[in-house]
């Protein structure tokens, strides 16, 4: 029997009970593992959770978050999870613990760096767009693109300011413009 095998029968069994003692504990670890949900208490609580350590456990697609409160934040590797900015670097800066390497801890590890980099260009374009007036800019309107995918441009009065790869190296072409308006 498999994880997932082992959550669908949980899952049924406690459809219609709530579960109790480690059955509950089984439960939630489950539930945060395969249907994370930005409103459970555990993704909620990120900004009070000191990280002791991220391990990688490539044989099985996990890897997990330990926390000084004894937490253990179990993920699936291939799976997207609600992690906040502030935990997302609190992870890049403990590093990532393995065994060997493998490109499975690669992927991980360029997939959560470039989820807090579009992380930061969100706040980066949101900053632009509230303290930037495009009349000063004898503009009529500025217009940015969306940050779901990359490649990424942001762009002030056709002017690139900076650019994201596809592999998430960031290039800013005019900082002395974005520190002109105090946004970074």
């Amino acid at each position: 029997m498999d994880v997932e095998q082992l959550f669908q029968i949980i899952k049924e069994r406690y459809s219609s009970s709530a579960p109790e003692g480690f059955d509950l504990m089984l439960w939630g670890d489950l539930h945060t593992l395969f249907e994370p949900d930005e409103d459970d208490e555990i993704w909620k609580d990120q900004h009070e959770y000191n990280l002791l350590s991220w391990r990688l456990h490539d044989f099985c697609g996990v890897h997990i978050l330990l926390m000084s409160n004894g937490l253990a934040i179990h993920m699936l590797t291939e799976k997207k999870y609600p992690l906040s900015q502030e935990m997302l670097s609190k992870m890049l800066s403990t590093r990532l613990e393995v065994d060997h390497e493998s490109s499975q801890a690669f992927e991980l590890l360029r997939d959560h760096m470039l989820s807090e980099l579009r992380i930061k260009l969100q706040l980066i374009r949101d900053k632009l767009v509230r303290s930037i007036s495009p009349s000063r800019f004898g503009l009529s309107s500025i217009k940015l693109r969306p940050l779901d995918s990359l490649p990424v441009q942001l762009t002030m009065g056709g002017v690139g300011i900076a650019n994201v790869d596809k592999v998430g190296s960031v290039r800013v072409s005019d900082w002395s413009l974005l520190e002109a308006r105090g946004i970074v």
